[in-house]
């Protein structure tokens, strides 16, 4: 006699069941359908479940989870991300930001008295792998502007995604608006929204 062809196991929403066999077959589909496996009161048959539809975020919530990330990803390119210059990377956070300014406001107030020419400045800059620069004026003046632009780039793009999240009309809109701030999408988008004054790309 051939073998006995194995019956179907057929899962849907509601479904209570014990704990058997099929229990790791009824969890991959829940997986996939939006559903999870909650555990009810156990009776004289023992651990007993249930599969249970996964209630969606209403959308203003989800909206509000979405922007909250993206301004946390902002966050973190801000805090840690740098330029590149002089073959080294620049850091751009506000303690960087402020430095150089300062820096900068010094040495403008010493050659305005005349105590110092902008061709004798040697500025020591340290970069994120603690190499130490020689800058001269000229090159301070465009590193701070590298830093400050790129500064202007992040929050562009996630003033541009934060505006995306709002417009969203439905939850799979929302879940395709990622950070991808280093793609060479993310950087097309950014040289729009600046070429059109921070228009809608």
């Amino acid at each position: 006699m051939g073998n006995t062809p194995e019956k179907e196991l057929k899962i849907s929403i509601g479904d209570i069941f014990t704990d058997d066999e099929n229990y790791p077959k009824r969890a991959e589909w829940c997986n996939t359908n939006g559903c999870r496996i909650v555990e009810l009161t156990p009776d004289k048959e023992g651990r007993r479940f249930e599969i249970v539809k996964i209630p969606q975020k209403k959308l203003s919530e989800a909206k509000a989870d979405k922007i909250a990330e993206i301004n946390a990803a902002k966050n973190h390119q801000l805090d840690t991300g740098g330029v590149e210059y002089e073959e080294d990377l620049f850091a751009y956070d506000d303690k960087a930001l402020l430095r150089i300014s300062g820096t900068i406001l010094d040495w403008q107030d010493q050659i305005s008295r005349g105590t110092v020419q902008p061709e004798d400045i040697v500025q020591p800059w340290i970069s994120k792998a603690n190499r130490v620069h020689a800058l001269s004026y000229d090159q301070l003046i465009e590193l701070a502007r590298l830093l400050r632009q790129e500064v202007q780039r992040i929050v562009f793009y996630g003033t541009y995604l934060e505006k995306l999240a709002q417009a969203a009309t439905t939850l799979e809109e929302l879940d395709a608006i990622v950070w991808d701030y280093g793609a060479a999408s993310a950087s097309g988008i950014i040289d729009r929204l600046i070429a059109g004054g921070n228009q809608d790309a």
